[in-house]
């Protein structure tokens, strides 16, 4: 009844209307031919399905009910995902904010899943939201409406592969610090990593393929084996936080009030639990697979948030106080080390790596296999090459490669970007999401109008129009939501706190910076000398201060961060490092003015950045840090005027300021030059430009005063002719 999905480019070709809700029945060819197959065929029901679908069947369905479940299972790895990827969570409302916001989110997330499992058993195909949207959607949109959804699952596959990759990477980092703390693994080196876990990801998926069935089983008693293997220590050996604390108590540190930091560790829980379509894409692999695929969807999900929620419990009450937690920015390696046994520590590691590597293979044959389905209906550049099949193996060697080439190119980006984690988990969770709300829509307009659907061997019966508009619903809020609330607090200007607008040493301004930023930012200071304000001074500076790496929510700037800092803490400690005697007049304001100017250019050289201060002002020269730059120079010409003495409140005021700040910023790049002894010529350059300024002020004040005279002279003059002024 049905042919390709898609032709060659956009030109799809549209599903004939349903007129049957039962069984799919065949064509002239007979139902007695459809009703068995070869080997590679499968069974019945699989050959029926595939040709109401017009799909050649090309892989060996060689996947039963416990392969299939192992494979989409330790792909979910929810409880391993939990210990990774759940800090910012327990920023965004305390331990109780995070318990709660799992359990509702798991609870609408379901109706995602038992939607996209209904979806399933009706058209179990490799290709998965793509078909699924071409067949369900309204025929003048089938075209446009498929092919997007085509890429952005294609898109958002490639990013879950990378984001399980860098997971792995990051916890072979961790295993190394935990072994020698003085070991720093730099950002080239992490790379490195990485590429080699995709290199041997590759070999599991090609030359290793035919194991893949076993491979699963096994995964699947690993899965719940290391579940076991993992909470017994911790509930063992770690120390407990109370009840209270864990399931009462909320608490906001991400910089969010409680409503919206709830909202906010959504996206994050959504991570743990996604992937369920994972075994969709393998249904052309299946026996049964219209049965088979939506009950593993439905299953898994339900058994890994049952293995999740209670791993998280363990977690909430073992990984020790908030603040320590919402500090380090490897939380499960604080949690394992809470067992006080460095050796059980690793092994704990070791245990997450395996199982949570274990889902990388599975993430590369599930973005290989739909990356293939898309080819084989022509919606990728290169169809013909991506879409070619191995006869020999039937395994789609060229989508691997292809999945495992765009995997590559998104580990660079961390190479220059502390959000690499961050960017490559929204591009997973924006991608499939959005897949997810099309094919959803589509069915729930289907139901809407009253038009008949294919029939469904697992079904959601009469609740299909409910459950399908709630999970619609949801699933267009979390799309919102991940990007109106694109960044908590957190990731916001936490570094930098509001600055009061009046001075007083009565009332002291908070500090500018939290206990875990300034340590990591202080030492990472201490870096700058050798490799300059940089991504290697700052990852440095956080291992130096007890973090394996530097948390992207705290630095959002990269190294503009660090080059804020100095700026911030030498200015604030400028009262500190001159003081001028209430008794002593003779020393006028002009003169403390320049003492100040010179001893917070005398910071830079006793902090050991002046020879990096040019790569300072090139960072804070870009567009993006500007503002923020000229707001400092504004704060710190401020400060040195007051602490001066200078008490006018005309316009003087902005002009000495401006004039200053200009005086200031020329002076920096002087001395950043500068090779003169004890930097004299800089404090010469800095006189000369004190006299212009001293000068011209002096010549700008007697020609107003003489315009002033002479106005008032005209005016008389007028007056005394009658003119009325």
């Amino acid at each position: 009844m049905a042919q390709s999905s898609l032709a060659t480019g956009l030109d799809i070709e549209m599903k004939t209307p349903y007129h049957h809700s039962g069984l799919a029945m065949a064509d002239s060819k007979g139902s007695a031919e459809l009703e068995t197959g070869s080997d590679k065929d499968g069974w019945g029901q699989d050959v029926r399905d595939m040709h109401r679908l017009g799909k050649k069947q090309e892989f060996t369905r060689n996947f039963g009910m416990i392969s299939a479940l192992g494979f989409v299972s330790i792909y979910m790895a929810t409880w391993e995902f939990v210990l990774v990827s759940l800090s910012v969570g327990l920023a965004n409302g305390g331990f109780a904010g995070l318990f709660w916001c799992f359990i509702t989110t798991v609870l609408c997330y379901g109706t995602v899943v038992a939607s996209l499992a209904e979806m399933a058993s009706m058209a179990p195909t490799s290709g998965g939201q793509y078909h699924w949207v071409s067949e369900f959607a309204p025929p003048q949109y089938q075209k446009v409406l498929s092919y997007a959804s085509g890429w952005m699952s294609t898109l958002g596959w490639i990013a879950s592969l990378a984001s399980s990759v860098y997971v792995c990477g990051t916890q072979i980092q961790a295993m190394i610090n935990v072994l020698n703390p003085d070991e720093a693994m730099t950002s080239w080196q992490l790379t490195l990593v990485m590429f080699a876990i995709i290199a041997i990801t590759i070999v599991f998926n090609t030359v290793g393929a035919k194991f893949l069935p076993m491979l699963e089983t096994i995964s699947l008693f690993g899965h719940v084996a290391g579940f076991f293997v993992v909470m017994i220590p911790l509930l063992v050996l770690c120390p407990k936080n109370s009840a209270y604390d864990v399931f009462v108590h909320f608490e906001a540190n991400g910089g969010w009030s409680l409503g919206p930091a709830y909202l906010v560790s959504q996206v994050t829980i959504i991570y743990c639990n996604l992937g369920s379509d994972s075994v969709v894409h393998i249904s052309e692999e299946v026996e049964d697979a219209s049965l088979v695929v939506p009950r593993c969807m439905f299953w898994s999900f339900v058994y890994n948030v049952v293995l999740g929620i209670v791993m998280l419990i363990v977690m909430l009450f073992c990984i020790g106080p908030l603040e320590d937690v919402v500090n380090t920015s490897v939380p499960y390696v604080l949690l394992f080390n809470n067992t006080g046994s460095p050796a059980l520590s690793i092994v704990l590691n070791l245990v997450l790596f395996l199982l949570v590597y274990s889902g990388n293979v599975t993430a590369l044959a599930t973005s290989a296999r739909e990356m293939w389905a898309f080819a084989r209906d022509h919606g990728l550049p290169g169809s013909g090459w991506l879409g070619r099949m191995d006869r020999k193996w039937d395994i789609p060697f060229n989508a691997v490669y292809g999945c495992s080439a765009g995997c590559v190119i998104l580990a660079l980006i961390q190479l220059g970007s502390t959000l690499a984690f961050n960017i490559i988990v929204s591009l997973s969770v924006l991608g499939l999401m959005s897949t997810y709300m099309l094919s959803i829509g589509c069915v729930f307009l289907k139901r809407l109008k009253g038009e008949p659907l294919p029939y469904a061997r697992w079904s959601l019966g009469r609740f299909g129009f409910a459950i399908n508009g709630f999970a619609l619903f949801y699933s267009a809020f979390l799309l919102a939501l991940r990007n109106i609330l694109r960044a908590p607090a957190a990731v916001r200007p936490l570094l930098i706190q509001p600055r009061s607008l009046y001075h007083s040493y009565e009332h002291t301004e908070p500090p500018p910076y939290r206990d875990a930023e300034s340590a990591i930012l202080s030492s990472a200071l201490s870096h700058v000398p050798l490799h300059g304000f940089t991504q290697e001074s700052l990852s440095l500076g956080a291992q130096q201060a007890g973090y394996l790496d530097i948390s992207s929510n705290l630095f959002p700037n990269g190294a503009f961060d660090l080059v804020k800092y100095h700026l911030v803490t030498q200015r604030l400690a400028l009262k500190h490092r001159i003081q001028f005697p209430n008794t002593d007049q003779k020393l006028g304001v002009g003169r403390r003015v320049r003492s100040l100017v010179l001893e917070r250019l005398r910071a830079n050289v006793d902090a050991g950045v002046v020879g990096r201060w040019q790569e300072a002002l090139a960072l804070m020269s870009l567009g993006e840090n500007l503002p923020r730059s000229l707001r400092e120079l504004s704060d710190l010409s401020d400060e040195i005027w007051f602490l001066a003495g200078d008490l006018s409140v005309d316009t003087s005021w902005y002009t000495k300021r401006a004039t200053l700040a200009g005086i200031y910023a020329a002076t920096e790049v002087y001395q950043s030059m500068d090779l003169s002894t004890e930097y004299r010529d800089t404090a010469a350059f800095l006189d000369r430009r004190l006299e212009e300024s001293r000068v011209l002020g002096s010549a700008v004040g007697n020609t107003l005063e003489w315009i002033g005279f002479q106005g008032g002279a005209m005016v008389n003059l007028l007056r005394s002719k009658g003119v009325g002024i």
